[in-house]
């Protein structure tokens, strides 16, 4: 016991356990930095409710994770947002688990939440960085498009001034064989 509460306390995810109402009972140091409350603050409150702010997609959300937990009992690694005590919105990556007892009666539920806000930011760079190699392939590209003609253009005034310092000037230049 003494183990596990170790395990879950020391977790650097947010881990949360809540009642078969979705009420919560247990919430470890993790999920006290990730959200800001405390875990008296949080204790028999609806976890819905509680992390849900008011512009999320927490219906959307909702029935997916319900619908899942019904059709398998889990939700792995789901992408969403959830809302700190301060209203401020933070990407998670949440899985959600239903726990029972040895006759399959519901429990509660078990949630392990990972804070993405590193990582989003990590994409948010790399998706930058892909844009910016694709616009300079696109301004090599364009680049190379122009020097060609530039190249002939430059060729052909270089053959010009040769005849003009030889003394051509009042012949044809162009197409000349």
């Amino acid at each position: 016991h003494a183990e596990l509460s170790g395990i879950v306390g020391n977790s650097a995810d947010a881990i949360i356990g809540a009642d078969e109402s979705g009420n919560v009972r247990l919430w470890n140091q993790a999920a006290v930095r990730l959200f800001g409350y405390t875990a008296a603050e949080v204790q028999g409150r609806n976890l819905v409710t509680l992390l849900n702010g008011p512009a999320c997609r927490a219906p959307d959300d909702q029935r997916f994770i319900d619908a899942e937990l019904l059709r398998s009992g889990e939700v792995t690694d789901y992408r969403t947002t959830r809302h700190a005590k301060d209203g401020s919105a933070i990407p998670v990556s949440l899985s959600q688990s239903c726990v029972r007892d040895r006759a399959g009666a519901l429990l509660g539920y078990s949630l392990i939440v990972r804070d993405r806000r590193a990582q989003e930011m990590l994409d948010a760079q790399m998706r930058r960085s892909e844009r910016l190699a694709a616009m300079s392939v696109v301004a090599a590209s364009v680049a190379h498009e122009i020097n060609n003609p530039l190249g002939v253009v430059s060729n052909r005034i270089e053959l010009m001034q040769r005849d003009a310092r030889l003394g051509h000037a009042g012949e044809r230049l162009v197409g000349r064989e």
